[in-house]
């Protein structure tokens, strides 16, 4: 199974998940929504390729809907090391896909574990600074690493592709 991380306004959940299903359920009749313990955070699982299931749900425009972003990768435990390395094999993936990146954003998002955030960040950055990428919040390219608990997931995105309006 995909998972797909949505977020909308606290107290918007249902609507969110009522505005999501009707687009995606004539694609996949097996999705499963999973409301987590943050506020305005839901966990989609669908048998759909995460990249499709993201191209479907931004194909429409929804009211309460803030932010989509696919997991390409997940990733159980908070093993930064892991987190780190499969970030970079995404991007290589994706810059093969796409020609040659000189710089890229980083959005990390960590819930529920305090500090993990800026300590993620920092290996990131020092390892894509060491391979000639540097970090620009600027860049066309972003790098996405979100968390629910020990639950991360991680997408290669346009910069700001994440926002739904």
């Amino acid at each position: 199974m995909t998972l797909v991380l949505i977020t909308c306004r606290p107290g918007n959940v249902e609507r969110c998940i009522e505005e999501i299903g009707n687009v995606l359920y004539p694609y996949d009749q097996s999705i499963v929504f999973r409301e987590t313990v943050f506020k305005g955070v839901v966990l989609l699982e669908t048998r759909l390729d995460p990249m499709e299931a993201f191209r479907i749900i931004k194909s429409s425009e929804y009211g309460f809907v803030e932010r989509v972003v696919p997991f390409l990768e997940a990733i159980a435990g908070a093993d930064l090391e892991a987190i780190v390395s499969k970030a970079i094999e995404l991007l290589y993936k994706h810059v093969s896909n796409t020609g040659s990146l000189d710089s890229i954003c980083l959005r990390i998002r960590v819930r529920g574990l305090r500090g993990l955030s800026s300590r993620l960040y920092s290996m990131l950055k020092k390892e894509l600074l060491e391979k000639g990428i540097r970090v620009d919040n600027r860049s066309g390219m972003c790098i996405y690493v979100e968390s629910i608990g020990e639950l991360f997931g991680i997408a290669v995105l346009g910069n700001r592709e994440d926002r739904v309006h």
